[in-house]
């Protein structure tokens, strides 16, 4: 960084505030739920498990701390890539903020892996078809770079004022003769890490979009999409300015400093523009791939889209738009907050509210250990971005002018009237009965009434042309759908979906109160999952996919250790609402629910007459060859022992089919 465009001095305030010493109590309280985790397990503090093994931590200090970082690369990009040097003055502020934040997304990471202990072996175990190797080695490397291009502010601010104190005086030399070489060295070749940083955050920014690729039948239709590595990508670079302009006016009145509006309002102008892409193709995405059928569904997913694409993107887009807006610290403030706060909403959906495992057994939302934590570690990072600008020459040294103007008074009022209606928005439309007033297309009401769970047929038997068309190993399952039924008291966790009209593939959302309440029987599952890899339905799976996945999944999590559906302790199906036992656990092999396919051996043996014994099994060897090897080493062929009611061989202890052989065929 060239020092002679940009004049900053350290912040010469009073450190320990009523700011700071909140900001310490978060972290003091942060600090014992990580010890206490590290103490306990992840299980002792988080509400993760089988079916949720991510949470709030991901979600926000990873995910969006990562892309809350983008104003480091962004803004490195416009100044030195596009040589726009009036926007040197926010450079070091970003690159503080993205230092920071990478920092404290590893240290997030730490507190978040089961086995931290292993988090370097990346380094040395590559997997090259992982994106989460892409991702963690993008991350570390940037976080040297970004190290390393903090370098020369350090240098600014200890070159030829190092000293010691007593003890370590001889060391003054040295250190001064590394800041000289790195004060010689790194403004020749700066520009290489410049250029690393802003190709590794494209690379990891897009890369944390692709690992939920892998979970496509997980993830609702709305978020899932084949070019989600793209849209957080270019999230991430519309949230770089708005985060910039975030920080700068937080810090301008943290430290009654006057907001540098000479320099945010230019670099507001391409807010528009870069939201504007990000919108455009985020809508685009929808309409293509017809998941605007899902916005009026009235669910959870659906309305935190609405939420996140109406207050979070086209908000703020068409905000900055006007120069009136660009010009007001208060309104460029509110503008750039919602679309960061946009950006929070949309990998809070993407990682949480969009993914829904295939058996749910207890919602997730996180405890008060994770929100502690997550609370500590976003007031340790502000608390180091204090210390850094009161030790380093970050922020511009201009004169202390803060007078609070017209445009932004009440604007922390409107924020949060916002931010609790929108909450209230999302909790009534969580936890109503019925949230939906009413129906796309009109479902004529039947008269028959809904069937009890007793009613529930005893036995199915799964076979269908569908899943016999790849079925050539094993017989189909007897599925016991009364023990089922018995024993989960919900229909809608197998039937989800219920088409209004009979040429409907997708149906709406389904409850048991929903079912009961409108008299519909339920659909077969091949109603709706039909052929597989269809490329008009490519999120829906096929039956034998839908089978599979469902019931695979559920007979997993019962193996591994008993749980709770509501007010019971569910076990086996064959034990019904009780404890389980070890021998009573669903089982998880494909033997324990399919028959083996035996082919009819009709049209394949051929054998006249009254064959013989010994014809019969020539027959069979002819075939069974490694079966009749392998019984000649069984205890069925070798076994001896004494005859004491074998007639002429009652001393005999000899006897048997390994020596003097009887009744061998």
């Amino acid at each position: 960084m060239n020092r002679e465009e940009i004049h900053a001095a350290p912040v010469e305030e009073r450190f320990l505030t009523p700011g700071v010493m909140v900001m310490l109590a978060f972290i003091a309280v942060g600090l014992a739920f990580i010890i206490f985790r590290f103490m306990k397990g992840l299980g002792a503090v988080t509400n993760l498990n089988n079916q949720y093994p991510w949470g709030v931590w991901v979600a926000i200090d990873v995910a969006t701390g990562v892309a809350l970082a983008a104003g480091g690369f962004t803004t490195g990009a416009i100044a030195y890539i596009f040589n726009r040097r009036e926007y040197h003055a926010v450079i070091r502020p970003a690159l503080l903020t993205a230092m920071l934040g990478y920092t404290f997304v590893v240290l997030s990471l730490f507190v978040d892996i089961g086995r931290y202990w292993n988090i370097w072996r990346p380094i040395i175990s590559w997997n090259p078809n992982s994106v989460l190797f892409e991702v963690a080695m993008c991350v570390m490397i940037y976080s040297n770079v970004l190290y390393i291009e903090f370098i020369p502010i350090v240098v600014e601010r200890f070159k030829g004022k190092v000293s010691l104190p007593n003890g370590l005086k001889i060391f003054n030399s040295i250190i001064e003769k590394l800041l000289d070489v790195a004060d010689r060295t790194l403004g020749k070749i700066m520009f290489l890490f410049i250029i690393a940083g802003v190709v590794l955050s494209c690379m990891h920014q897009s890369g944390l979009g692709a690992l939920m690729l892998i979970a496509k039948y997980k993830i609702h239709p709305l978020w899932y999409t084949p070019i989600l590595p793209l849209l957080f990508l270019l999230s991430a670079i519309a949230g770089g300015y708005p985060m910039v302009i975030f920080e700068s006016l937080i810090v301008a009145k943290s430290f009654n400093r006057r907001p540098e509006m000479e320099i945010l309002t230019p670099l507001a102008r391409y807010m528009p523009v870069l939201i504007g892409i990000y919108l455009a193709v985020k809508l685009g995405d929808m309409f293509v791939r017809k998941t605007y059928i899902y916005l009026l569904d009235g669910t959870v997913q659906s309305n935190a889209f609405i939420v996140e694409v109406l207050f979070g993107v086209i908000l703020p887009f068409i905000l900055v738009l006007f120069n009136r807006v660009r010009r007001s610290p208060g309104w460029l403030f509110f503008a750039s907050t919602i679309f960061v706060l946009g950006i929070l909403f949309n990998r809070i959906n993407v990682f949480l509210v969009s993914y829904t495992p295939p058996y749910i057994i207890k919602s997730y939302f996180p405890s008060v250990g994770e929100l502690f934590i997550t609370a500590g570690l976003i007031a340790g990072l502000m608390f180091m971005y204090r210390v850094f600008v009161a030790i380093f020459p970050i922020l511009g040294a201009r004169p202390k002018e803060m007078v609070a103007p017209k445009s932004s008074q009440g604007l922390g009022n409107v924020i949060i009237i916002i931010m609790a209606g929108a909450l209230l928005f999302i909790a009534r439309n969580t936890y109503a009965d019925n949230p939906s007033t009413g129906e796309r297309i009109a479902i004529p009401q039947k008269t028959v009434e809904f069937p009890t769970i007793d009613e529930a047929p005893p036995i199915r038997i799964l076979d269908n042309k569908i899943v016999n068309k790849y079925s050539d190993i094993y017989e189909p399952v007897r599925f016991m759908h009364r023990k089922h039924a018995n024993v989960l008291r919900d229909c809608s966790i197998c039937h989800h979906r219920q088409p209004r009209t009979e040429d409907d593939m997708e149906g709406e959302p389904m409850t048991l109160k929903k079912f009961k309440t409108s008299g519909h029987i339920p659909v077969k599952c091949s109603h709706c999952h039909t052929k597989p890899f269809d490329p008009k339905r490519l999120q829906v799976p096929g039956l034998k996919g839908a089978y599979h996945r469902l019931c695979i999944k559920c007979h997993k999590e019962a193996e591994q250790v008993p749980h709770v559906r509501g007010p019971v302790l569910y076990s086996a199906m064959v034990r019904g609402p009780v404890a389980r036992t070890l021998d009573t656990r669903a089982p998880t092999d494909c033997l324990a629910c399919h028959a083996k396919k035996v082919p009819d051996h009709k049209n394949m043996v051929k054998l006249s007459g009254k064959p013989s014994p010994m014809e019969v099994t020539k027959t069979c060897l002819s075939c069974h060859e490694k079966e009749g090897e392998a019984i000649l080493h069984t205890s069925h062929w070798n076994w001896t022992g004494p005859s004491p009611y074998a007639v002429g061989y009652e001393n005999r202890i000899d006897l048997g089919k390994r020596r003097l052989t009887i009744n061998n065929y």
